[in-house]
């Protein structure tokens, strides 16, 4: 048994280097390289916009701060309306840049168009350009073991983490495509060591890890 631990570790260390060599997991790599990327946007201040679409909680929230900080116009899609007004009062503040934040459903079309005709009105009046869009949103659903999941588990947290990042990024990749700019998307290294009670979640990133090759 011990023996055999020992080789699990050994394997999983190698199985990470090899991923930092940029062969077989080079998908990690690159979605790391993903948010070196925004660092260097930022640090370089040479972005006239940035779009950020999650529920604003850790990661994103801090996103949002460090692009205003230095400058950038952020659009915000928010699940919840508390979401957009804690995140105003939150960053108000903030001179250097300008925060447009708005309730976003990434999981209703309808919701993700009239999110659009937002950011094109702003686009318009302000005359900027769409540099960045980070799809950050995600659920992480039911955990347990797959014995006492159901379909619907599954479906709950593809609509959001899969299916939701796929509608936003097609909602909006025509001003990726029209500015050269970036997407950004949120993986997790649940794909790299998937775990027997989390499979909605990790199967979720796993589909769209396979999308971002697909539109690469």
């Amino acid at each position: 048994m011990f023996l055999l631990v020992i080789l699990f570790i050994v394997l999983s260390l190698l199985y990470f280097i090899y991923g930092l060599l940029g062969r077989g997991t080079d998908h990690w790599m690159r979605k790391r390289q993903g948010f070196f990327v925004v660092k260097e946007m930022i640090q370089i201040g040479d972005l006239e916009e940035i779009s950020k679409r999650n529920e604003f909680a850790g990661f994103g929230r801090d996103l949002v701060k460090r692009c205003l900080q230095n400058g950038l116009t952020v659009f915000a899609g928010c699940r919840r309306a508390i979401s957009v007004k804690e995140l105003e009062d939150s960053y108000s503040s903030i001179s250097q840049g300008r925060l447009y934040a708005f309730q976003m459903d990434v999981t209703d079309d309808e919701s993700v168009r009239k999110s659009r005709e937002i950011v094109d009105t702003v686009l318009r009046e302000k005359n900027l350009v769409f540099h960045a869009l980070i799809n950050n949103a995600g659920v992480r659903g039911n955990i347990f073991y797959d014995d006492f999941l159901t379909v619907d588990d599954y479906k709950n947290v593809w609509e959001v983490n899969t299916c939701g990042v796929i509608r936003v990024t097609q909602t909006f990749r025509d001003l990726i495509k029209k500015s050269r700019g970036r997407i950004v998307i949120c993986s997790s290294a649940t794909t790299l060591f998937p775990a027997a009670g989390n499979g909605p979640y990790s199967c979720s990133k796993f589909a769209i890890q396979a999308y971002c090759n697909i539109i690469r």
